[in-house]
């Protein structure tokens, strides 16, 4: 078990990110796509005699959930009066694929040009245009004329082209319909108000009609009101069910995490190790990784880009092997980012139990009591050289009698199988940690250390549960030793090296 954690605020994206590609359908979806396509560059749906629309069709952004951004996109509309449409926003998609939640209408009808509508809720029009309207806690809606609706619907062309802007901000709505303000909308009603969810397109049911959609295009919003945007990713399988369930550890802190919705916005990606949404961590405050790491880290694909967010004042959160790395320039920028991190080949994880005796008025652990546990806990780590000044939060030691060094360049014991070890059907990395000794890197560099060290012996007892009468490695540690002085060896319920 291990965290490294860093936070600071952020400044918001400043730049719209294109999140259709023109040409095709790719991160869009919809139960039934037999009404969707691409056509001279713009998403197309279209209803028919031959093929009719008797249920509203949705057209879901797969990519991700959105929360407070804005959005710019260009539609056209045409067909009967009844012709109708509008674009999804902070949606649940039910079962069926109909879409639930905010709604910027668009339609031949001329009341539906710029007005706010909450698709399947029960509170149907929010703001109707020229209107600044809101809802109260229970329920009750008020509204103000701000402009007058005619006019502002003389700016809306049908059967042309026209571009919508949707700013959605808190609890705080606008549309914008080619330039000009339309509606204004504040939601203060805590039970039916939506921060996040899914962007959609929709087809209303009805006569035959087409409508288009073309240069989408998303920015995500720096959260307002004291609120606070955690984007976490879950890694892809390594063990077997039951073990390193990542995206089930993810869904638990989130869980953990909705008493606070109002002031805290945990958005939970599971994306096979890093979401494909381009924008995904534009307005996040912290970002948290939980995942297995080494050569195969996600992570190490996207160095430069998580650079600019740390330079920013994004936080940063590495769980479990996240925190594990290749050394180098992998190595170097956990070093900067969050203080260091576990070096594949150096750092090491024996299972033993820790009593954390935090130090007082900390910031990191603000609400965190002391705990003890018997866990994975990681050993050498590679840290940032820090000032006089810096103060550890934590120094566990092993808790039974300590064991006698013994002098560098033993034989490395032969490792046991432990039920953390990846299971080979999972894993992607190799199946051993490789075996260093202190001629490949001379003395270790005692100003990187971090935590207690360890030295090994051929001695071993207990290693896992089920097992009593096995061995596991005597310990000679003490908080802020330097590290050995050749490499450590592998060791029973060690991966180091190991993780995907």
């Amino acid at each position: 078990m291990a965290f490294l954690l860093a936070l600071s605020p952020l400044t918001h994206a400043a730049n719209f990110t294109p999140i259709f590609d023109g040409k095709s359908l790719k991160g869009w979806k919809s139960p039934n796509m037999s009404y969707w396509s691409v056509k001279d560059g713009a998403i197309t749906a279209t209803s028919s005699k031959q093929n009719p629309c008797k249920q509203n069709q949705f057209l879901v952004w797969q990519l991700g959930p959105v929360d407070d951004f804005e959005l710019k996109l260009d539609f056209k509309i045409s067909g009967t009066k009844q012709a109708n449409s509008g674009i999804q926003f902070r949606s649940a998609i039910e079962s069926d694929g109909h879409a639930v939640g905010y709604q910027a209408d668009i339609g031949l009808s001329p009341a539906l040009p710029g007005f706010l509508y909450d698709e399947k809720t029960g509170r149907g029009g929010l703001a109707s245009r020229g209107h600044e309207a809101s809802i109260d806690a229970s329920g009750k809606k008020s509204s103000r004329k701000f402009a007058d609706p005619a006019q502002l619907l003389k700016i809306f062309k049908p059967n042309e082209w026209n571009t919508y802007h949707v700013i959605a901000r808190g609890k705080h709505i606008e549309l914008r319909l080619n330039g000009k303000t339309m509606s204004k909308f504040t939601d203060n009603q805590p039970s039916q108000r939506d921060y996040t969810g899914k962007l959609a397109l929709q087809l209303h049911s009805g006569p035959p009609m087409t409508v288009q959609f073309k240069n989408i295009q998303l920015k995500r919003l720096k959260l307002n009101d004291g609120r606070k945007k955690i984007v976490a990713v879950a890694g892809r399988m390594s063990h077997g069910p039951g073990a390193h369930e990542f995206n089930a550890g993810v869904k638990l802190l989130a869980k953990s995490l909705e008493k606070h919705k109002e002031k805290i916005l945990f958005t939970n990606i599971h994306d096979a190790g890093w979401p494909k949404d381009p924008t995904a961590f534009d307005n996040a405050d912290a970002i948290v990784l939980y995942m297995d790491g080494g050569g195969r880290h996600p992570i190490l694909h996207h160095l430069s880009k998580v650079d600019k967010f740390m330079e920013k004042g994004v936080g940063l959160m590495c769980m479990h092997y996240a925190v594990e790395v290749p050394k180098g320039d992998a190595g170097d920028h956990f070093r900067n980012w969050i203080g260091g991190y576990y070096e594949t080949h150096w750092s090491i994880n024996p299972h033993w139990k820790a009593k954390a005796k935090l130090q007082k008025n900390h910031p990191i652990v603000n609400g965190v009591k002391p705990f003890e546990a018997k866990d994975e806990w990681y050993f050498n780590m590679r840290s940032a050289k820090v000032s006089k000044a810096s103060r550890p939060f934590s120094k566990p030691s092993p808790t039974r009698k300590p064991a006698p060094a013994k002098p560098p360049g033993r034989a490395a014991p032969k490792n046991t199988s432990s039920p953390h070890r990846a299971d080979p059907k999972y894993s992607c990395g190799p199946s051993n940690a490789k075996t260093e000794d202190a001629a490949s890197d001379g003395p270790a560099d005692t100003s990187t250390t971090t935590g207690p060290s360890m030295t090994t012996e051929n001695s071993y007892s207990t290693p896992s549960s089920g097992s009593p009468d096995k061995k596991s490695p005597k310990m000679a540690s003490t908080p802020n030793s330097p590290e050995p002085t050749s490499r450590p060896t592998s060791i029973p319920n060690a991966d180091a090296g190991n993780k995907p």
